[in-house]
């Protein structure tokens, strides 16, 4: 069992940016929490003959034990959910240097999850776990550094933290530091670094990532201009659910640019994009009115349905 949890919790308020290129080129900001939500990755049952002897190592001082019993707690996997009882044993593990378990006592210091809030503990032990090369640690600590939160806001030391993340693998740490390169923020300005951080992210199928990757391909903005490779990467994030992705999609299927021409298509799109809050959206779907017979119109409006059906239904792993 090595489940952890990931990110910050919901009531942090650090902010994960990511650079949004709009169709005149400029670049805009979008900003928003970074994994809310702590969570179990399929964590699986604990029965009791394992826990037993999970309890005894953990017990005999093994660290791994004692981090996996604090897990047991922090879900209620085998025994009653107690947080108070997660964080004793994260502590445990964490004292004799166990990076996981640091991280885990770092976001619980910070969430006030089964102890009380200290943004000290919270800062030592996340620094603890990132200089052990703990990539969620990194990543977050960067987050840290770039919202001002418990440190001096220092983006220098955000992209540091972010870099380090990012050349392990990890994808929003990618996606950030093409952030830091398209903007100059802790770092010079660099559009073509931008869009290689940003296709080592979009590969590993982080939305925002994929999204300004196509808008850097769709305007020749650190990379040639191809309009086809834009499109690809702009359907890749309106099918995680980009608003923005799914307009500039739509409005592309409209034009017959990059891809070929559908207006059904196109304003299933559009539907979705507006449904999901893009203010842009509306406005093109009642200019895009007149284009579309009532069996076309009621075909996208089908089809709209049926993508948010069958997204759902991935969503609870069904």
């Amino acid at each position: 069992m090595t489940t952890r949890v990931s990110g910050f919790p919901a009531n942090a308020s650090t902010l994960a940016l990511a650079v949004l290129v709009t169709q005149t080129g400029c670049a805009t900001l979008f900003a928003g929490l970074d994994e809310a939500e702590r969570t179990a990755a399929e964590p699986g049952r604990v029965d009791e003959e394992s826990l037993e002897r999970l309890r005894l190592a953990a017990d005999a001082g093994n660290p791994r034990a004692q981090y996996n019993l604090g897990l047991a707690y922090a879900y209620g996997q085998g025994v009653m959910l107690d947080k108070a009882t997660a964080v004793d044993w994260y502590t445990r593990a964490a004292r004799q240097g166990f990076p996981e378990a640091q991280y885990n006592l770092a976001m619980a210091y910070l969430s006030g999850e089964g102890t009380a809030r200290n943004d000290a503990e919270a800062a030592k032990w996340l620094r603890s776990a990132a200089e052990l090369a703990d990539p969620d640690a990194r990543f977050n600590l960067g987050l840290l550094y770039l919202s001002g939160e418990i440190f001096a806001k220092d983006n220098k030391e955000a992209v540091r933290w972010f870099r380090l993340a990012a050349e392990q693998g990890y994808a929003k740490a990618q996606a950030n530091l093409g952030v830091a390169y398209a903007r100059g923020r802790g770092v010079e300005k660099n559009p073509s670094r931008a869009v290689a951080w940003y296709t080592r992210a979009a590969r590993q199928d982080h939305a925002a990532a994929q999204y300004n990757l196509a808008a850097s391909l769709e305007h020749g903005i650190g990379v040639e201009a191809d309009i086809e490779e834009a499109m690809y990467w702009y359907n890749e994030a309106a099918h995680q659910g980009v608003p923005i992705a799914q307009m500039r999609l739509g409005l592309a299927y409209y034009a017959g640019e990059g891809v070929k021409r559908d207006r059904v298509e196109a304003r299933k799109w559009l539907l979705l994009s507006a449904d999901a809050g893009e203010p842009e959206a509306q406005a093109q779907l009642d200019e895009t009115n007149a284009l579309l017979s009532a069996a076309q119109a009621a075909a996208a409006q089908q089809a709209a349905e049926r993508w948010s059906e069958r997204r759902i239904e991935r969503q609870k792993g069904f």
